[in-house]
């Protein structure tokens, strides 16, 4: 657990819902335990593991969720996740992204940024 967390520290959690976009919810935490912290608002059911900040139910999935720190670790998350798509479908050649239209030197740019090593010898 991070020395920062203490009773009455705010972290973050990501509020998902089917068909429905996301927000940021503050949880402010009640107690600490040796092994859990508890978040006030919450009964006993829903521990959070104070190593990862998680909260896994054993009997029903939906019912997990991950804490964050601050905001900003969701907002980077969110952006990674949305910068992912972006390059796999660009990069995309079945479904009409816009791969073939990069030039080799775009690409090789590309790979160096991204250090990824190119071998040149064909096979």
């Amino acid at each position: 657990m991070s020395e920062e967390i203490q009773v009455g520290t705010v972290l973050y959690r990501e509020m998902t819902g089917r068909n429905a976009g996301t927000k940021i919810k503050e949880e402010v935490v009640k107690r600490i335990g040796a092994k859990y912290i508890y978040l006030d608002g919450y009964s006993e059911r829903y521990p959070v593991d104070r190593k990862t900040l998680q909260h896994v139910s054993k009997e029903y999935c939906q019912n997990n969720f991950q804490l964050y720190l601050t905001k900003e670790e969701i907002l980077d998350r969110r952006e990674k996740s949305r910068l992912f798509d972006l390059f796999e479908s660009h990069f995309s050649w079945r479904n009409g992204g816009k791969g073939r239209a990069n030039t080799i030197e775009q690409l090789r740019a590309a790979a160096e940024i991204l250090g990824i090593e190119i071998d040149k010898q064909t096979k």
